[in-house]
């Protein structure tokens, strides 16, 4: 099951890579794979011994894939509060570990091109791990400009918007390095 539309996860290499290796794993292990997109009807599940949802998911979807089955398996959304299975990124180590990366190698003026994301019943906006993590550690090193960082929606298209608006807003006050979460 998957959170995206099949034409949005074409844009998102991130989730279609998970998605092929997970079917490819699923299918070595002798499992019939059947792919399910978050704007296909409910119907075409049928019986089903587990799933793996891959991506994000709101408290009402939550429940409707449980009801389909308890088997299930969240990647990419820490779903262990609720004790659930879950395969995620430490997005925060992440982050620090690039961040890290740049500052060692002398840049100071570091942006952030973020993409905000919604659930796609569009219940709640979901909070990006790493806009926090680099807010965070920015502000731990001194280094934290609020003007070197862009938001918008979380689509490659929108990622080249906000470095041609980063562009030509900062000028030569442009940072050296961008952490990119798009």
């Amino acid at each position: 099951m998957h959170w995206y539309s099949e034409k949005e996860e074409l844009n998102d290499l991130y989730y279609l890579s998970i998605r092929v290796g997970a079917e490819r794993k699923a299918e070595e292990e002798g499992y019939q794979v059947l792919r399910v997109f978050q704007d296909i009807p409910e119907q075409t599940l049928g019986n089903v011994e587990g799933i793996i949802a891959i991506g994000k998911f709101s408290q009402a979807q939550i429940v409707e894939l449980t009801n389909w089955n308890a088997n299930i398996c969240f990647v990419d959304f820490d779903q262990s509060v609720q004790k659930y299975d879950s395969v995620v990124v430490d997005f925060q180590q992440a982050t620090v570990s690039v961040l890290d990366h740049f500052i060692e190698n002398g840049h100071r003026k570091i942006g952030f091109i973020a993409g905000e994301e919604q659930f796609s019943d569009d219940s709640a906006n979901i909070i990006d791990a790493r806009w926090l993590a680099f807010r965070d550690y920015m502000k731990r090193m001194g280094l934290y400009e609020k003007k070197y960082c862009f938001s918008g929606k979380f689509s490659v298209k929108t990622g080249y918007e906000l470095m041609v608006k980063a562009i030509a807003e900062l000028g030569e006050d442009l940072p050296t390095a961008f952490f990119c979460g798009e």
